[in-house]
C-alpha cells in the first residue's frame, strides 16, 4: 500500500524537506503538496529543485549519500486553490460544515483545503 503525506505548498520548504526526508530514511511514503499561495508557481520541479539545493547544502556540512530529488518524488495539485489565497472553495466549504459536525472548530484555509483534497 503507497503511504502518502498530504501538505500545503505556501512556500515549498515543507514539502521539499518532506520528500528528501522521507527518501534519507529509505521510506516509499510520497508527498501530495496542495498550492495554496498564487503569487508564484510552485510546481513538482520547483520542489524537486529546492529539494537537492537543501541535499547539496547539507552535504556541505557533511553529509554524505544524499538522495537527487526528480518531480516525480512528489506530487503537486493546484485545483484546489480558490481565486486566491486564503479564499474557500466549495470543497473547502463543505469541510467546515462537516468539522462542525464533529464538533471541530477550524478556520484555516489550508487545513480546510488539505481536508478536501
Amino acid at each position: 500500500m503507497r503511504r502518502t503525506v498530504v501538505v500545503p505548498i505556501g512556500s515549498a520548504g515543507t514539502a521539499a524537506g518532506l520528500t528528501l526526508g522521507l527518501r534519507i530514511a529509505g521510506l516509499r511514503t510520497r508527498v501530495l503538496g496542495i498550492v495554496v499561495n498564487d503569487a508564484f508557481p510552485l510546481d513538482a520541479p520547483v520542489i524537486a529543485r529546492l529539494a537537492t539545493r537543501t541535499a547539496h547544502l547539507l552535504e556541505e556540512h557533511g553529509a554524505t549519500g544524499l538522495p537527487t530529488i526528480a518531480p516525480t518524488d512528489l506530487d503537486t495539485r493546484a485545483d484546489w486553490l480558490g481565486r486566491t489565497y486564503g479564499d474557500p472553495t466549495p470543497a473547502s466549504t463543505r469541510m467546515v460544515a462537516r468539522a462542525g459536525q464533529a464538533d471541530l472548530e477550524l478556520d484555516s484555509m489550508d487545513v480546510l483545503n488539505l481536508m478536501a483534497a
